[in-house]
C-alpha cells in the first residue's frame, strides 16, 4: 500500500461504527499501532483520520484488529 505523506491528515473510511463505544474502541486500537500518529475517529460520518507516521496497512490491520470494518482512504 501506498504510504501517506506524514505531513498531512489521511482520512479512512471505517464500517460498523455504532455509537461513542466504538469510536472508543477504534481511537484505542490506532492509537495503540500508532503511538506516534494523531487520531480523530469519527461516528457520524464513519471515518479515522490520522496524521503523522504511519501506513494504511498499519491502519487497516488495527482497524480490523478492533474489530471494524477497514473501507480505504477517503476521497
Amino acid at each position: 500500500m501506498t504510504q501517506p505523506n506524514p505531513a498531512l491528515p489521511t482520512a479512512y473510511r471505517l464500517g460498523g461504527l455504532k455509537c461513542d463505544g466504538c469510536v472508543a474502541t477504534v481511537d484505542a486500537a490506532v492509537r495503540a499501532a500508532l503511538p506516534d500518529a494523531q487520531v480523530a475517529v469519527q461516528l457520524a460520518d464513519p471515518q479515522l483520520v490520522v496524521t503523522g507516521a504511519h501506513g494504511a496497512d498499519q491502519v487497516a490491520a488495527a482497524v480490523q484488529a478492533a474489530g471494524f470494518t477497514y473501507e480505504g482512504p477517503t476521497g
